[in-house]
């Protein structure tokens, strides 16, 4: 089955509002944060034309502030987006949760296979082929910071995320492996610690 149909399937056996991450979808396919539900089309939403407005949406909070992490729970308020088609509705939560739908249907297709943290580095070339030689310290705090304390998706790597449960109406975000980000702040766990003990054992770090 594909992917559209799939997810057109799930549309018409659940009920409403039907709930992904921090986004809503209405009647029509219309699109709003989550948080704005009670509000009508008139008090105050600002509608966008197109997946370019909503690109340009979603890069920043609601104070401007970059956002570098796609699942983090910062997305802004006061806009709407449709009505849309079933494939222009996909496209536009790909866009707001790069992957999310492809990644549900293959969770449901029991085609999804999880790519541990170990898997992640091995591919890391460059300034990144350290994270091979991450602790578990480390790798356990940065997992804490970034996935726990600022990311909606649910792991599927260990650790595995605890607890988390979807309602019915509501699309789990799915996270399969370690993403860009994470690797990222691995990497800087990494060079913090070692420049904190570089100093302390008499070594002048250039």
């Amino acid at each position: 089955m594909r992917i559209t149909e799939r997810f057109n399937q799930w549309l018409e056996n659940t009920p409403q509002p039907w709930l992904l991450g921090q986004v809503a979808i209405l009647a029509g396919y219309e699109l709003r944060h989550r948080d704005d539900l009670g509000l009508g089309s008139s008090e105050g939403l600002i509608p966008l034309d197109g997946l370019p407005a909503l690109r340009e949406m979603v890069k920043c909070d609601s104070l401007g502030r970059f956002r570098p992490l796609r699942g983090a729970p910062t997305l802004r308020r006061g806009w709407q987006m449709g009505p849309l088609d079933v494939t222009a509705l996909i496209d536009a939560l790909n866009v707001v949760y790069p992957g999310a739908v492809g990644l549900w249907a293959a969770q449901q297709a029991r085609t999804l296979a999880p790519t541990e943290f170990v898997g992640t580095s091995r591919r890391q070339t460059g300034m990144y082929r350290i994270t091979q030689v991450v602790t578990q310290e480390q790798f356990e705090r940065t997992v804490g910071e970034v996935c726990e304390a600022g990311c909606l998706r649910r792991r599927l790597w260990q650790p595995v995320s605890p607890g988390i449960v979807s309602g019915s109406s509501e699309l789990p975000l799915l996270c399969p492996e370690p993403c860009n980000y994470l690797v990222a702040k691995v990497r800087d766990a990494i060079v913090t610690d070692r420049e904190k003990v570089l100093p302390q054992a008499g070594v002048v770090a250039n």
